[in-house]
C-alpha cells in the first residue's frame, strides 16, 4: 500500500537547500539536532515539560563546556558530549525502572522463596 503522506509532486529543493551543497560542519550540526530530537523524544514521549527540561539540561551542559566561545569542531564535540549524557541518563532511568520491578516482584513473593535474578543483580 503506498504511503499517502509522501507527495511525489513536491518540487525539489532549491540548489542552495540541498544537503550536498552545505558545508560538512552544517550537515554535522543538522545530524546532531536530529539525534537530540530522537533522544529527547524517546525519553520524554508526549510530556512537553519533561522534554523542555531535558533540552534545558543539554544547553546547561553545553554552556558549562563553553560551547559559545568554541570553534566549530569543539562545538560538535561539546554537542556530542551533551547527547552522550542524555543517552547515558536514559539508560540509567531504564535500568532503575527494571530494578524497581524486580524489587516489587521479590517483595510480593511468599516468605522463603526467591525470584530469579536474570544474571545481573544479586538476590
Amino acid at each position: 500500500m503506498p504511503d499517502e503522506s509522501m507527495n511525489h509532486d513536491t518540487p525539489l529543493p532549491e540548489e542552495a537547500d540541498r544537503p550536498e551543497d552545505k558545508p560538512r560542519w552544517q550537515q554535522a550540526f543538522g545530524l546532531a539536532e536530529m539525534a537530540e530530537l530522537a533522544i529527547v523524544g524517546m525519553m520524554a514521549g508526549t510530556d512537553e515539560a519533561l522534554g523542555k527540561s531535558l533540552r534545558e539540561r543539554l544547553r546547561a551542559i553545553e554552556a558549562d563546556l563553553d560551547m559559545e566561545h568554541s570553534g566549530r569542531l569543539e562545538q560538535l564535540l561539546i554537542r556530542r558530549i551533551s547527547l552522550s549524557w542524555a543517552q547515558s541518563h536514559h539508560g540509567d532511568v531504564l535500568v532503575a525502572g527494571l530494578l524497581r520491578k524486580i524489587s516489587v516482584t521479590r517483595s510480593s513473593l511468599p516468605v522463603g522463596e526467591t525470584a530469579p535474578t536474570g544474571g545481573f543483580c544479586r538476590p
